[in-house]
C-alpha cells in the first residue's frame, strides 16, 4: 500500500491551488464575456469593452455626454448666425453678404485654433482644451448680445466665437472617446458627435422663441449663461484623463512637424483631407448657414423656416447615429462614398423648392441623413490608419481643411444671393462638390475591410 509522504500531500495541496486559482480565473472571464454579450446583443453594439483609462462603465458614459453637450452648444452658436440675418438687416442695414464675411471669419479662426487643440487634446488632455473653448465661446455670445457695430461683431463673433470653435471641435471630443472606449467606437463616436446636431435642434428654435419675445440681444445673453453652466458640469463629467500609449510605429516624442510630415505623405491622409475639406463647403458653409435664409428668401415665415431646420437638425442627428453603429460594422469607405452621392443628389431638391413646403422638407430629410453622418466614419479611419494617440492632431488638421471650406461655402453662397437675389447657383456647385468628395474618398481603404487593422499602429506610407 502506497503511504502519503509529506512530499505527496504537499503536492497535492498544490495541485488543489492551482485548479482553485484557474477555476476562479475562468469564472472571472466567463462572468466578463457574459456581461459583454449581454450588452451586446440587448443594443447590437457587440462587446463593450473600456480602456484602462476609465475601468468604470459611469466615466465612459460622462466622456459621451460631456462630449455631447459642449458639442451641441458650439455647433448651435455657430448656427445661431442664420437667425440673426434678418434682426440685424434691420436693425444695422447689413446684407447677407456683409453677415456671411463674419461667419466666414469665425470659420478661419477656428481652422487656425482647432489646428492647435487637436494636438493640445493628445499631449495634455480633453478637458482643459474644452473649459478654454467653453470660455471663448461665452464671450463670443455675451459680445454679440452688446454688439452697436459691424466691428464689434467681427472681433466678438469673428474672432473670439472662431477660438471657440475651434477648442470645442470634433477632433477634441473625438480624441477623448476614442481613447475612452473600445469595442463599438464607432456607435460612441456617433452619439458623442450627434450633440453637434442635438444643439440645432433643441437650441435654435427656442433662441427663435426667444427672438420674438426678449429680442436678440437677450437671446444672445441667455444663451451665454447656458454654455457657462454646460461647461461647468462637463468638467466634472470627464473627470481625470491620462495619455494614451504611443503607437508602436511613433515614438512619443516625435516632433509635431515630422509628424504632419509624415501625413502629408500619405495618401489615405490625401482622401480624407480633401473630401472633408469639400464636405466643410456643401455642409457648413452652405447648408447651417444658408438654410434658413434660403427658406425665408422662398418666401416663408421665420418660424416656418427654423421648423425646416429643426426638421434637417433632426434627420442629421439619425444620419450620425445610423451611420455611428454602421461604421463599426460595414466597409467605412463605402459608407463615406454613399453619403457623399446622397449629399449631391439631395443639392438638386432646393433648385424646384419655390413656394412648395413639402419639397423643402424633403430636401432637409435628405440632406439631413447625408448631412454629419460622415464623421464616425473619418474618425475611424483616422483611427485606423493613424493611431488614437495622435487623432486629435490628425483629426485637427482635417477640421481645417473643412473649416476654409466652410468658409468658402458660406461666404460664396451669401455673395452669391447678393448678386442674383437667389441661391441657384450655390446649390449647383455643391452638386458637384458632393460628388468631387465620393471621388476622393476612394484614396482611403479601410484597413478593417483588408484584415489590417491595428488600433495603434500607423499604417505604411504610401
Amino acid at each position: 500500500m502506497h503511504r502519503i509522504t509529506h512530499d505527496d500531500s504537499e503536492c497535492s495541496n498544490l495541485r488543489s491551488a492551482e485548479r482553485s486559482a484557474k477555476s476562479s480565473k475562468t469564472y472571472r472571464q466567463l462572468t466578463g464575456t457574459i456581461k459583454g454579450l449581454t450588452v451586446g446583443r440587448l443594443y447590437g453594439v457587440g462587446e463593450l469593452t473600456l480602456t484602462r483609462f476609465d475601468p468604470s462603465r459611469a466615466g465612459a458614459v460622462g466622456a459621451l455626454l460631456a462630449g455631447f453637450l459642449v458639442l451641441a452648444v458650439s455647433f448651435a452658436a455657430r448656427s445661431s448666425i442664420g437667425l440673426g440675418m434678418a434682426p440685424w438687416f434691420h436693425d444695422f442695414g447689413w446684407a447677407k453678404g456683409q453677415v456671411s464675411a463674419v461667419g466666414a471669419l469665425a470659420l478661419c479662426a477656428m481652422a487656425i485654433a482647432v489646428s492647435i487643440s487637436g494636438y493640445a487634446a493628445d499631449r495634455w488632455g480633453a478637458r482643459p482644451v474644452l473649459m478654454i473653448g467653453s470660455i471663448a465661446l461665452a464671450i463670443a455670445l455675451s459680445a454679440t448680445a452688446l454688439m452697436r457695430s459691424y466691428w464689434q461683431f467681427a472681433v466678438g463673433y469673428g474672432l473670439f466665437g472662431g477660438v471657440g470653435f475651434g477648442f470645442v471641435s470634433l477632433p477634441v471630443v473625438g480624441s477623448l472617446v476614442v481613447r475612452r472606449i473600445e469595442g463599438w467606437q464607432g456607435l460612441a463616436t456617433g452619439i458623442a458627435t450627434s450633440g453637434t446636431t442635438a444643439g440645432q435642434l433643441l437650441i435654435l428654435p427656442i433662441m427663435t422663441a426667444l427672438f420674438g419675445t426678449i429680442g436678440w440681444r437677450g437671446s444672445y445673453e441667455v444663451f451665454a449663461a447656458l454654455t457657462i453652466v454646460v461647461a461647468l458640469f462637463s468638467f466634472f463629467m470627464i473627470g481625470k484623463e491620462k495619455r494614451a500609449r504611443p503607437t508602436a510605429k511613433l515614438a512619443p516624442n516625435t516632433p509635431v512637424i515630422q509628424r504632419v510630415g509624415r501625413l502629408l505623405r500619405s495618401r489615405p491622409f490625401h482622401g480624407l483631407f480633401w473630401s472633408f475639406a469639400l464636405c466643410g463647403f456643401t455642409s457648413t458653409g452652405v447648408v447651417e448657414t444658408h438654410l434658413i435664409p434660403f427658406a425665408q428668401a422662398c418666401g416663408f415665415p421665420p418660424m416656418t423656416s427654423t421648423l425646416a431646420y429643426s426638421v434637417f437638425a433632426a434627420f442629421n442627428l439619425v444620419g450620425m447615429l445610423s451611420a455611428g453603429y454602421l461604421s463599426d460594422r460595414v466597409d467605412r469607405r463605402g459608407l463615406l462614398i454613399t453619403i457623399y452621392l446622397v449629399r449631391s443628389l439631395a443639392f438638386v431638391i432646393p433648385l424646384f423648392v419655390g413656394l412648395n413646403y413639402t419639397l423643402l422638407l424633403t430636401f432637409s430629410v435628405v440632406v439631413g441623413l447625408a448631412f454629419y453622418s460622415t464623421f464616425p466614419a473619418t474618425i475611424g479611419l483616422s483611427a485606423a490608419h493613424f493611431g488614437r494617440d495622435q487623432l486629435g492632431l490628425v483629426m485637427g488638421i482635417l477640421t481645417v481643411g473643412h473649416a476654409l471650406g466652410a468658409a468658402a461655402g458660406a461666404y460664396a453662397s451669401g455673395y452669391i444671393f447678393d448678386l442674383f437675389l437667389r441661391y441657384d447657383y450655390a446649390w449647383v456647385v455643391s452638386i458637384g462638390l458632393a460628388a468631387l468628395s465620393a471621388v476622393m474618398v476612394v484614396m482611403t481603404p479601410d484597413p478593417r475591410m483588408a484584415g489590417r487593422i491595428s488600433q495603434d499602429g500607423l499604417t505604411a506610407l504610401s
